[in-house]
């Protein structure tokens, strides 16, 4: 979900719970599909990458973004991240 920094979920305020990313923040929503991918939907969410059209397209549909992570809510609604469908290649600090 790097495309959607801290402002998706974990508050500034309020309880946390160990292993999560945090409870959606007002006005996110947070859907998760049939494969377990995690989609998201807000104010917060960027509008596509730069210059990228394809990559883009291929990431969003009706205003929710598909975030490659693939995760699930806990018994108190909490998102865990269990693992990532979009293979990420970092170097030198960079992907």
């Amino acid at each position: 979900m790097t495309e959607t920094v801290m402002n998706t979920s974990n508050p500034f305020d309020g309880a946390r719970k160990a292993g999560s990313v945090g409870k959606p923040l007002c006005g996110v929503s947070v859907g998760i599909d049939n494969r377990g991918e995690i989609w998201l939907k807000g104010p917060n969410i960027f509008q596509g990458y730069l210059g990228q059209e394809e990559a883009t397209a291929k990431s969003f549909a009706n205003g929710w973004f598909a975030t490659g992570d693939v995760g699930r809510f806990d018994e108190d609604d909490y998102l865990i991240i269990d693992a990532r469908l979009k293979d990420l290649i970092i170097t030198g600090g960079f992907n």
